[in-house]
């Protein structure tokens, strides 16, 4: 998933999903909520497979972020392919 945000990327990576998994929300591993308001609020959530577990159990879903300084600013839709090129350019994203 990724983010732009001025002159910055913000990057958040995550494992792929389980195969034959349960995901909440009609099989969803990653869901995006904006906000209306002025300030431009967004949120990147990931979600893992649906399990049960007994107390004292745990489960853990790992994710990674990351924040890369761009050239330019990402002024529209059409800026977004040439950014995301210049970022696997770079090796910053596969």
């Amino acid at each position: 998933m990724i983010w732009f945000q001025d002159k910055l990327a913000f990057v958040k990576t995550f494992g792929p999903m389980e195969e034959g998994a349960e995901y909440p929300h009609g099989g969803c591993s990653a869901e995006v909520f904006t906000s209306d308001s002025k300030l431009g609020y967004l949120e990147m959530e990931i979600l893992g497979p649906i399990v049960e577990l007994a107390p004292g159990e745990e489960t853990t879903l790992l994710e990674e972020w990351r924040l890369y300084p761009l050239t330019q600013q990402v002024k529209d839709k059409d800026w977004i392919p040439k950014s995301i090129d210049g970022m696997r350019g770079r090796g910053w994203i596969e």
